[in-house]
């Protein structure tokens, strides 16, 4: 998933340092802003950020839970990341 956020980051610009920190603050969003707003967040508001969250999906993964909606939730990043990489990609072109 992260690999498919740098490579969405990468394709928003030429400059490789900007798309680092670009990847970074992305990456950052899904791994702790999103668990921080569901933990100060109640009711569906909580609940949207705490599915949106990375840490969420990854810890029931490392706990040895291989749950088809964690499955689902990694390929989807991986493929919203990579289609919208070839968008940007080709509107360059």
């Amino acid at each position: 998933a992260y690999i498919a956020i740098g490579i969405f980051a990468s394709s928003l610009t030429k400059n490789q340092i900007a798309a680092f920190i670009l990847a970074l603050l992305i990456g950052v969003c899904f791994h702790f802003l999103f668990g921080m707003i569901a933990a100060t967040s109640s009711g569906w508001v909580g609940e949207i950020f705490q599915d949106l969250s990375l840490t969420n999906h990854y810890d029931s993964i490392s706990r040895g839970v291989i749950d088809t909606k964690d499955i689902f939730y990694f390929l989807s990043i991986v493929f919203i990341g990579l289609v919208l990489s070839e968008f940007m990609v080709s509107k360059r072109a």
